[in-house]
């Protein structure tokens, strides 16, 4: 059921339900449910959600999910599918992969991993997830 406080900030249930907090925090339930702050980040589950931080941060769920940046990066699982970048570089996982840069180079590799760095660093990893912090920092998740 619906709960709203005096503030006019609202609450439901933790069984899928939408929570909305005052000061535009982030809620995450355990179970997977839909979060939306009051400053209008986003975040679905890891059973095929997306997040977008307020500082635009990407995060990659263990399972492959997609993730949007602000910059309009994108994201899709580990299955061979693509991976476009802000500066329109694109990354391939699965044997053979191929990553692109911005100026054209390629790398060619038969089944590790492709790290690229044009304006922001981004880092493939196994299961094709990417992370791109907003300060340029790699961040590879220990899932791969």
């Amino acid at each position: 059921d619906h709960v709203k406080s005096a503030d006019g900030v609202h609450f439901k249930s933790a069984d899928g339900d939408l929570v909305k907090s005052a000061d535009g925090d982030l809620v995450k339930f355990g179970d997977g449910d839909h979060v939306k702050s009051a400053d209008v980040e986003h975040v679905k589950s890891a059973d095929g959600g997306r997040n977008r931080s307020a500082d635009g941060d990407q995060v990659k769920f263990a399972d492959g999910d997609h993730v949007k940046s602000p910059y309009g990066d994108h994201s899709q699982s580990g299955d061979g599918d693509h991976v476009q970048s802000r500066d329109g570089g694109h990354i391939q996982s699965g044997d053979g992969d191929h990553a692109q840069s911005a100026e054209g180079d390629r790398d060619k590799s038969a089944d590790v991993d492709h790290v690229k760095s044009a304006d922001v660093e981004h880092v493939k990893s196994a299961g094709g997830g990417r992370n791109r912090s907003a300060d340029g920092d790699q961040v590879k998740f220990a899932d791969g």
